[in-house]
């Protein structure tokens, strides 16, 4: 099995799931990636949002609102699929493996050392089963302590 590019080439069902969830984020932060080149031009001092128990500021920078939105809904993302992935990596020995096998191998020249074309989907399912996986040892079933 060759690297798998696009996640919807996964069979396995679980895998896919977590691999749109993994493309959505990974879509989401290149969006706020283009937003930042967007603003360039805006004062850091004003990339911000007024107070909210403030009138609304009607008149402002449209794309300074949108780039204030990205990373909270990135973070919310993150951590609605850790638990989702953790739950299934602890659910059989086997899964880690599957998962390491059928989408990160094929994409690392050397171990942790991801492929120029490696897409970024990829990277961040990787970064969040890893943290998953310090967090949730998937052997023996319980929090790591």
């Amino acid at each position: 099995m060759g690297p798998i590019y696009d996640p919807v080439q996964l069979t396995h069902s679980r895998l896919l799931e977590f691999a749109l969830m993994a493309a959505w984020i990974s879509t989401v932060a290149a969006a706020h990636r283009d937003l930042e080149d967007l603003v360039i031009d805006v004062p850091p001092e004003e990339r911000v949002l007024p107070d909210s128990s403030m009138p609304w500021a009607w008149d402002f920078d449209s794309f300074v609102v949108a780039l204030s939105r990205d990373p909270r809904f990135r973070d919310e993302s993150e951590n609605a699929l850790e638990p989702l992935l953790s739950t299934w990596l602890r659910e059989d020995r086997e899964h880690w493996p599957v998962f390491f096998l059928t989408l990160v191998d094929p994409w690392q020249e050397r171990p942790g050392i991801w492929s120029a074309q490696a897409p970024e989907w990829l990277r961040a399912i990787d970064t969040i089963a890893t943290t998953a996986r310090a967090k949730y040892d998937p052997c023996d079933r319980h929090p790591a302590v």
